[in-house]
């Protein structure tokens, strides 16, 4: 059996299963299982500290053009938007080399900021099931799915230059399915999340299918 964890390349019907990110537009058929973004081992395991809050920040893509200002200015206002919340900021493999220096030059406070590349490959994973609200570039669709899993409030950050595509329909998508909240300075209470693990569903579906005889 050869199952593909992607939308591949190649065509469909060479797969026996292919488990694909709904966002990428793909239709549900037999052989091909939609997952709510790509597929993470994030379990929610409730645990997460009153007012303790992360801002993560993505980088360049396609889909936007990335500004070190705007960007800066962005976590400037939620910071002061939110005074009671304990922040740290934290980067990630896309956030440009020059923007954390850029930050620190621009908010002039004492608030950490994490880089991705000097902390373990678990301190994420770690530090987000902690963590009750967490503020996200928009660019970030998979940390924003790891958010979910986590259990966290998330509140993704709207950036400037960004045109209509699969990643800012799937974000209209899960505002309006009460995923995640509005931009972020309308933070609201989020809707009871029923979110179904995606990794589990799958992996019960190929135990079930495959293997329950």
């Amino acid at each position: 059996r050869t199952v593909v964890i992607m939308n591949p390349s190649l065509p469909l019907s060479w797969f026996d299963l292919c488990l694909i990110p709904r966002h990428d537009g793909v239709n549900e058929k037999s052989g091909v299982i939609l997952t709510d973004g790509a597929l993470n081992n994030i379990l929610n395991e409730k645990k997460h500290i009153h007012r303790r809050a992360l801002i993560v920040i993505g980088g360049k893509s396609k889909h936007i053009k990335w500004n070190n200002d705007y960007v800066a200015k962005k976590v400037d206002e939620i910071l002061k938007q939110f005074p009671a919340m304990r922040f740290k900021i934290v980067t990630s493999r896309r956030t440009p080399k020059d923007f954390v220096e850029f930050l620190n030059k621009s908010l002039k406070t004492d608030i950490p900021i994490i880089e991705y590349s000097k902390v373990d490959k678990y301190w994420f994973t770690e530090e987000i099931k902690l963590s009750e609200h967490c503020w996200v570039t928009e660019d970030s669709i998979s940390m924003i799915y790891e958010l979910i899993a986590a259990g966290c409030n998330v509140y993704p950050i709207s950036l400037e230059n960004k045109y209509s595509t699969k990643i800012s329909i799937e974000i209209s998508r899960l505002i309006n399915d009460g995923m995640i909240s509005t931009y972020e300075y309308k933070r609201k209470k989020i809707q009871s999340m029923k979110y179904k693990n995606q990794a589990q569903h799958c992996a019960s579906f190929i135990f079930n299918e495959w293997f329950s005889e």
